[in-house]
């Protein structure tokens, strides 16, 4: 699986903008399925990592699989909830075209009394802190917005809020843009890593 090396979290930066949009309403049922297509559904990582192989939506895609395998592994304070990618040929303003790829990946605390968007806090800093290029930049190809969705546990009912990590790369052509998006992707999971090997909810020096 690829790694990432320790330039590559400064030359996202300089071409990476983070942003953390307002809590949605799109409440997510957890565990979950999908009648229409059994494929699609909740999977807990957690208790059986092998089972990573059964999510299509990481079929070749190693830099959306290490973050989901980090937010499972058992140092974790996470789960993953779903994720998704997608690449799509879009015009400009002025006509010409560009490549968009596109992914979330949503995730929640393992204790529901942490589900709190409170406690999601910290990771967002820490993600905005390494990697964000800084409002005086308009140079940047790498979008990364940071959303609080709302999750209910089943079978209790339990309200609570997990976050979803929207990650957005742009290009001339599909190829770059799918190494764009995967460098960021990258970028990301090596801030998240060292935030949780941390161990604190505290912690924003990364």
């Amino acid at each position: 699986m690829t790694r990432m090396t320790k330039r590559q979290p400064e030359a996202t930066r300089r071409s990476t903008r983070v942003e953390l949009r307002p809590p949605t309403d799109k409440l997510t049922a957890v565990p979950y399925s999908t009648p229409n297509d059994p494929d699609r559904r909740f999977i807990d990582l957690r208790a059986h990592p092998e089972q990573v192989e059964l999510i299509r939506e990481l079929d070749g895609r190693p830099a959306m699989r290490e973050q989901v395998e980090l937010l499972n592994a058992r140092s974790s304070p996470f789960f993953s909830i779903g994720c998704e990618r997608a690449v799509s040929r879009l015009r400009r303003e002025d006509g010409s075209p560009v490549w968009k790829t596109t992914s979330y990946v949503q995730f929640a605390f393992v204790d529901p009394a942490r589900c709190q968007i409170a406690s999601y806090e910290p990771i967002v800093r820490a993600l905005h802190g390494a990697i964000d290029c800084g409002v005086e930049s308009n140079e940047w190809n790498r979008l990364v917005e940071l959303e609080p969705d709302p999750i209910v546990f089943q079978p209790a009912g339990r309200r609570a809020w997990s976050m979803t990590i929207w990650t957005s790369a742009y290009a001339q052509d599909g190829e770059t843009s799918v190494h764009e998006w995967s460098l960021c992707m990258l970028a990301q999971t090596g801030v998240m890593g060292s935030w949780i090997r941390l161990g604190s909810l505290d912690a924003t020096d990364i």
